[in-house]
């Protein structure tokens, strides 16, 4: 998902490659990768390891795995395979 100032840096850049301001096609795209690697790793830091949110979750909650692991994937707007195949990655 995508916030506020990443859809403008993306427009931004677009706007100038489409006026001919951006050098070629390739700068262009090199933006838009950097946009995203900037973006991922921003949510990497500000959101812990699914393993970690479940147990804050369970801990908190008093809820089982499956309900957990459901509640983890609805906050990161991600589906519950998704959130399954990375806490399976961190055990």
């Amino acid at each position: 998902m995508h916030n506020r100032s990443e859809k403008m840096q993306i427009r931004t850049s677009f706007e100038e490659y489409r006026r001919g301001m951006a050098r070629s096609a390739s700068e262009f795209i090199g933006d838009l990768k950097a946009t995203r690697e900037s973006s991922e790793l921003r949510a990497a830091n500000l959101n812990p390891s699914v393993a970690k949110r479940m147990r804050e979750i369970m801990a908190a909650d008093k809820l089982d795995e499956k309900a957990a692991l459901k509640k983890v994937a609805k906050e990161r707007g991600i589906g519950k395979a998704e959130a399954y195949r990375e806490w399976q990655k961190s055990k």
